[in-house]
């Protein structure tokens, strides 16, 4: 098996002695501006295409969904921490805080509750 030219890489080769990551990191913006432009005429043009696309998309997702939950949590989780270090909790706190459960309702809480400064 040939393998990619790029030292260090063990990927089998595509084309022009590159590996499918290695060949599309060489390609132009003009380049990859033009494949994706022909993609979304062809998502755009073709129902068949795009019922196929949307199945890969769902059955992905449902594959996935632990994953993407987990995902979900844990942008969550990070912006709930970033609100809390913008309104100068402490880090006792914050800690607190995040290692509570419901942690979407509490920054909803957060974000509909008016600041109030004690000076």
């Amino acid at each position: 098996m040939k393998t990619c030219s790029i030292e260090g890489c063990e990927r089998k080769h595509k084309g022009k002695k590159l590996c499918a990551k290695h060949t599309n990191l060489a390609r132009t913006p003009e380049e990859r501006a033009k494949q994706n432009k022909a993609l979304r005429e062809r998502y755009a043009s073709d129902p068949e295409y795009k019922q196929k696309t949307l199945a890969y998309q769902k059955k992905w997702y449902y594959n996935n969904i632990e994953r993407v939950k987990a995902s979900e949590n844990r942008r969550a989780h990070q912006e709930l921490e970033e609100t809390l270090k913008e309104l100068n909790f402490s880090k006792a706190t914050r800690e607190a805080i995040l290692e509570g459960d419901g942690i979407d309702e509490q920054l909803a809480k957060l974000k509909s509750e008016p600041l109030t400064l004690n000076t």
